[in-house]
């Protein structure tokens, strides 16, 4: 069994939330073709 890695290698989603942008998210699996924008 593997063991837990250490706290300092673990994803910071709070971090990547703030810099990635839902909208190039589903351009990159293809997504985005199939969804209108609405709102903002």
């Amino acid at each position: 069994m593997e063991k837990m890695k250490s706290k300092s290698e673990w994803v910071d989603f709070k971090d990547i939330k703030e810099k990635v942008n839902m909208e190039d998210v589903l351009h990159h699996y293809a997504l985005l073709k199939d969804l209108k924008k609405k709102g903002r």
